[in-house]
């Protein structure tokens, strides 16, 4: 069968078209440096990159929460550290008063108790970006108050409790708190120490029992500053897991999407040669104003 030059022509021409077709991808993956810029370039490397881009975006929405709540418990172990340090310098009043404290320096010891009261207060009011962190799920209200003549102090009426999960990973959840209950047993430690010092203004030595609950209220505090930290140290792993699945996520969407920019250069200039040669032999067989105008 005879093929006629429109025939050839025909084809030729759409070698050449197929051709730029080519060409004109290769040089958007080499600018852009991503081998599948929409799903018919590769329809099963564009459903992976699909799948790992919903990875990664998880992985990094995880990761802020990770960072966030030991943030915050940090806080909370700061906070609860500083607790416990004024506890501490509160005994050693009390030990004084018991030991030997004369009926004079009692106004002296309970003025202390009093301004360490303070301090107690204002670590268990401790506000971390916005935060209540020991007001339970009540945020936003200040969990403890000193009554008009400092005679006590209460709680939020709205609650001191509550924890608030966070999700840190595909079906897990990380408390991110300690409430005022758990943390400071109520009011019932700054109870004990308010009448501790209105012992000590009635010029009183505090009695065994007032320093056993001392020293066991001191004890409880330390103790929630440890499981503070505990947790604190369990998000730094976790955080350094997420990094790293992070970094592995990120490896095989490079595999996936990115362009091999020397292979790619290659076959661009391959393709340069092959279109040269299709124009050639085109030239050949129609006329040249029309491969001018193709051109």
């Amino acid at each position: 069968m005879r093929i006629s030059e429109s025939n050839m022509a025909d084809q030729y021409l759409t070698i050449i078209g197929r051709t730029r077709e080519r060409m004109t991808l290769l040089q958007s993956q080499i600018a852009s440096g991503k081998r599948v810029l929409k799903v018919s370039d590769d329809p099963q490397a564009a459903n992976s990159i699909l799948r790992l881009n919903a990875l990664i975006s998880s992985n990094e929405q995880y990761k802020k929460n990770t960072d966030e709540t030991q943030s915050m418990m940090e806080a909370t172990m700061n906070a609860l550290d500083g607790f416990s340090t004024t506890l501490s310098k509160i005994k050693e009043t009390v030990a004084q008063a018991t030991n030997g404290g004369n009926t004079s320096e009692m106004s002296t010891f309970a003025s202390n108790v009093d301004q360490m009261l303070s301090e107690l207060l204002s670590y268990a009011n401790t506000n971390y970006n916005g935060k209540y962190i020991f007001g339970g799920t009540n945020t936003q209200e200040t969990p403890f108050t000193m009554s008009a003549g400092r005679v006590a102090v209460t709680a939020n009426p709205n609650g001191i409790t509550g924890a608030i999960n966070i999700p840190v990973a595909e079906g897990r959840t990380q408390s991110s708190n300690i409430d005022g209950q758990t943390a400071f047993q109520g009011t019932a430690i700054f109870d004990m120490i308010i009448r501790l010092r209105n012992s000590l203004n009635s010029k009183s030595a505090p009695d065994p029992a007032d320093a056993k609950a001392l020293d066991d209220a001191y004890s409880h505090v330390v103790g929630q500053t440890g499981n503070a930290g505990l947790i604190v140290d369990q998000l730094t792993n976790h955080s350094t897991y997420l990094d790293s699945q992070k970094t592995q996520l990120d490896s095989l969407l490079s595999m996936q999407n990115d362009t091999d920019v020397a292979a790619a250069i290659t076959r661009l200039k391959l393709e340069e040669t092959n279109l040269q040669a299709a124009l050639n032999v085109t030239a050949q067989i129609i006329p040249k104003s029309l491969l001018d105008y193709l051109r």
